[in-house]
């Protein structure tokens, strides 16, 4: 996990988004393999293992007992950089399920920081590969780039992720799921859809009327 990474992390708990606080076992460069992100508001501790955050240990046990993903094809990975309008190397974009598969390349293409949530099997241990396990993405409002979802990825997940992307964020999805809210629809083929994030509005609605005609003196 990219040290950097924890300054857009949020604790999953019941209560308002409140930022971790990091304790470091083991330091590799700009990667912690080992230590503890933990929550100031509800204690909850979630460990870092192998340079992985496991936000739940069983969606960790689960994705580490899946088969490894083959490498990605070269046009999957221009694919994904073009979808997600990733054209230099700023922001962080999160790939979700089988996507993780296009995380190297993408990253030896582009030099993005990538989170990888829920990847099966195995993951390299790159500097710039970041594996998250959760049934939720745990980003603060607006930390994202972008964003790529696979077949499987539930409703919580895609919920948490699309709430983590910044206003006019792409985010890619194959057909079979659908659009979610907060999302536009920019484009679509045979194998998928990309969409940008929606800006959020705090406005409210204001009545307006014609004021009363005041009599002349």
């Amino acid at each position: 996990m990219l040290v950097d990474l924890v300054d857009a992390m949020r604790c999953t708990g019941p209560h308002e988004p409140t930022a971790l606080i990091t304790a470091v076992d083991r330091l590799a460069g700009r990667r912690v393999v080992t230590g503890t992100l933990g929550c100031p508001v509800c204690s909850a501790r979630y460990p870092v293992i192998d340079g992985a955050v496991v936000v739940d240990p069983t969606w960790h046990a689960r994705s580490r007992a899946e088969a490894a993903m083959s490498p990605a094809q070269d046009t999957e990975v221009i694919r994904v950089a073009a979808l997600l309008d990733l054209t230099d190397s700023d922001g962080l974009v999160l790939l979700e399920g089988t996507t993780a598969a296009v995380g190297p390349s993408l990253h030896a293409l582009i030099g993005t920081a990538l989170i990888l949530l829920n990847p099966p099997g195995p993951v390299s241990a790159a500097d710039d590969l970041s594996p998250i396990y959760g049934p939720v993405a745990p980003f603060a409002p607006g930390s994202l780039r972008g964003a790529a979802f696979s077949v499987t990825a539930g409703a919580g997940v895609v919920a948490s992720v699309v709430a983590a992307v910044r206003p006019g964020g792409r985010l890619m999805a194959p057909l079979s799921l659908a659009v979610p809210s907060g999302v536009t629809e920019l484009a679509r083929d045979a194998h998928g859809w990309v969409g940008a994030r929606q800006a959020e509005t705090s406005a409210i609605p204001v009545s307006l009327s014609r004021a009363p005609r005041q009599a002349s003196s």
